[in-house]
């Protein structure tokens, strides 16, 4: 299963942000290694019959890897950093089917996801260094996922998502070092439904990453 959200809305307003004529300004290229922190969750999904259908636990959510653009404003010790970045991981769930012939069998399913990132950060900046955070905006994109050939399990994907970073960083010269804490409000299983209702399950996503970018240009 293969999604696709338009962007461009999201590329004009990058762009305007980028394009403010106050304050000092500077653009650049940003990475990131985000290391996932295990959410680990398991649930028995019972069918309508009141028979045991499944087991499902979270497997393992890979590292994330970003890359992207970054700006940055800064007003005396205030700044402003918007960014727009590009992102994938991975997270595998293992399903232990109750109801299949033969007796109980175990799958473990990999989706494959791909989104679009816009971080917000703001905060104080003294000497190079900053602290700050803010909202972080996720659009899906690619998503690949064979979860919905699973009997009575179907995906309701969200193209919208949210979540909040902390942040400490380091501006020298053209280089900007960043060390953040990222947490999503919603559940990793959000958009698993089974017998057309949502599992309820608690697990989020969240990360330590560590990121670089440099500044390309500068107003």
């Amino acid at each position: 299963m293969k999604n696709h959200v338009s962007i461009t809305p999201i590329i004009l307003a990058f762009m305007l942000v980028s394009q403010m004529a106050f304050g000092q300004q500077k653009i650049g290229v940003r990475f990131f290694q985000g290391f996932q922190n295990q959410s680990t969750e398991s649930k028995y999904l019972v069918n309508p019959d009141n028979a045991v259908e499944y087991k499902i636990d979270i497997g393992t959510i890979s590292n994330s890897r970003t890359v992207g653009l970054f700006s940055q404003f800064e007003f005396g010790f205030i700044y402003l950093q918007p960014e727009f970045l590009y992102t994938n991981y991975s997270v595998s769930y293992d399903f232990e089917d109750f109801q299949g012939e033969g007796g109980s069998t175990m799958q473990n399913i990999v989706e494959n996801r791909q989104q679009f990132d816009v971080p917000v950060n703001a905060g104080v900046k003294y000497k190079g260094f900053r602290v700050g955070g803010g909202p972080i905006f996720h659009f899906a994109q690619e998503f690949e996922s064979n979860l919905a050939e699973l009997r009575n399990i179907t995906l309701k994907k969200k193209d919208f998502s949210a979540g909040f970073q902390g942040s400490l960083g380091y501006d020298w010269k053209i280089f900007h070092f960043d060390l953040r804490y990222q947490t999503d409000f919603n559940a990793v299983t959000d958009h698993i439904q089974f017998s057309q209702r949502g599992l309820k399950m608690r697990a989020n996503t969240s990360s330590v990453q560590l990121g670089l970018a440099v500044a390309l240009g500068r107003k």
